[in-house]
């Protein structure tokens, strides 16, 4: 679990590719615009290690972890 973080994309700068989604397809969707979907709920359950992986293997650099501004 991420806590006191969420994960953010910039839909201008992904293209979409699935690296996101075939790490964690129950956290990103590509959806039909082309570009990644996050589910919140799920991004804050999953495993901490696997969201870094996501945000590092993005080929355009568009996901980003970020801290919520909550202590």
């Amino acid at each position: 679990m991420v806590d006191n973080r969420i994960v953010e994309a910039d839909r201008d700068v992904c293209i979409g590719s699935g690296q996101c989604e075939m790490l964690l397809p129950n956290v990103f969707t590509v959806g039909d615009e082309g570009t990644v979907d996050i589910d919140a709920a799920a991004a804050h359950e999953a495993d901490t290690t696997l969201l870094q992986r996501a945000v590092q293997n993005c080929p355009t650099a568009a996901l980003r972890l970020s801290p919520t501004g909550n202590s």
